[in-house]
């Protein structure tokens, strides 16, 4: 169908299950997350503003939302009660890309400066795990059934790319597979995991592409 403009001007979005976006203006500092429905009506703000709030994602049911905030801690906020809790602080680094699990029951989530990809149960108290390194950006398949990593950096000549690393039964991940070759790309999966739609500069200009997966060969 015909694309139109929801909302100008965001740094970061996720949509919930019910169809509603969470967003973080960028214009405006300090920021709140905010939730609309799908004609760009706000429905609700959550919690008041905060002077860095960086990265944000609903949980699967809608009831939480992940936020990072102060650039370096994940924290947890429960939406019907309002309440809001730190689960990690990862010190002198970034977070980028909490991820819920489909049973709401974990968070996946990037460590920037050193590369590393972590788990964390979302609940106090609970201790992150490191599930491998070297993953600049991450996307979790939807079902959890592994994870879409881009790796390397422009000092490297082969390992950069787009891997994709699948998960047994107990999350551990299995041998790595690279996607794409090329470092200036990203992208994510379908809900069903069986399309990949990612970017990538050519001539200048960034350009969208879909492509089967994990064949990768349409």
């Amino acid at each position: 169908g015909k694309r139109f403009l929801l909302v100008p001007r965001i740094v970061a979005a996720s949509v919930g299950s019910d169809g509603t976006l969470a967003y973080v203006p960028s214009r405006d500092r300090p920021s709140v997350v905010v939730r609309i429905d799908r004609a760009g009506a706000e429905i609700a703000r959550f919690g008041e503003a905060h002077p860095h709030l960086d990265r944000q994602a609903l949980s699967p049911d809608g009831s939480r939302l992940a936020v990072v905030l102060n650039t370096s801690e994940l924290w947890v906020r429960d939406l019907e009660r309002g309440t809001l809790t730190k689960l990690v602080t990862e010190a002198k680094e970034f977070v980028e890309d909490p991820q819920w699990t489909h049973d709401g029951r974990t968070i996946y989530y990037t460590v920037g400066n050193s590369a590393v990809f972590r788990r964390i149960r979302a609940e106090p108290g609970a201790t992150p795990e490191t599930v491998f390194d070297d993953a600049f950006r991450s996307f979790l398949a939807p079902d959890g059934s592994g994870i879409v990593v881009r790796r390397g950096s422009y000092r490297l000549e082969t390992d950069q790319g787009v891997y994709w690393v699948p998960f047994d039964s107990r999350g551990r991940p299995g041998e790595i597979r690279k996607v794409l070759a090329d470092l200036d790309s990203f992208g994510r999966l379908a809900p069903d995991g069986r399309l990949f739609a990612y970017g990538k500069g050519l001539s200048g200009k960034r350009e969208a592409f879909l492509t089967t997966f994990p064949a990768a060969d349409q």
